[in-house]
Formats: C-alpha cells, structure tokens, sequence
C-alpha cells in the first residue's frame, strides 16, 4: 500500500496492524507515527546528526521506548530509549530487522510474546 510517499504493510510480521483494527497509515497527507506495519519515522537522535530513528532495527530485533529501559529489558534483545514526538510515555515499539513496526504498546512482557509470535508462528 502505497501512502504520500510511505507504505503500509498490512499483513505478515505484524501484530495489531490494520488487518486487526490497528491504525491505517493517511493516504492523503504524509503524518508518520511509527504506526504497525510502516516504517519508523527517521528522527535524529543526537544534536550532531550521526545516529537516527531508522539506525535502530538490524541485524536483529530491536525494541525502541519511552519509558526506563530497564522495564522493558528481556532476553538480551537492544532496547532503545527515545525521546522522539510519535512515542508516547510508557509506550514501545518493537521494530524487525528492516526497521518496520512489527507492534506498538505499553506491556513490557507483551513485546517479548509478541517477537516470538512472530519468530514462530
């Protein structure tokens, strides 16, 4: 699905996306909010402009937060802190490998169930 320039995935590696009630990516104005199924927004993440928002998925899984990092620390997996305008407070992303949000949520122990879901289905 092709959106101002952006895209959503609606099914696959996906929990919570728009096959299951999730938010559908605006196909008329370009708004990225790190919304399941679509890329992370690229957001910089230091003032000299050397590590961004879409540097974070790969080689693995990567989880990203707005919330201590310790809560959401499970299984050796990175977990990113973030200070960024679509994550709200206490809310993480779980990001695949190319940087597509594979779910979106509060839960700590929801992020770990939900890779493994989609690890081994």
């Amino acid at each position: 699905m092709l959106a101002a320039g952006g895209f959503q995935d609606p099914a696959g590696a996906l929990v919570g996306g728009p096959a299951e009630g999730g938010e559908v990516e605006p196909v008329t104005d370009f708004a990225p909010a790190g919304r399941v199924g679509t890329r992370i927004p690229h957001r910089w993440l230091d003032a000299d402009h050397t590590l961004s928002t879409v540097d974070l998925g790969g080689p693995g899984w990567a989880l990203a937060v707005a919330d201590d990092p310790r809560r959401w620390q499970q299984g050796g997996r990175p977990v990113h802190r973030l200070d960024v305008d679509f994550l709200h407070a206490g809310e993480g992303l779980l990001l695949r490998p190319d940087d597509v949000v594979a779910w979106r949520g509060t839960d700590p122990t929801t992020s770990a169930a939900v890779r493994g879901k989609l690890l081994h289905p």
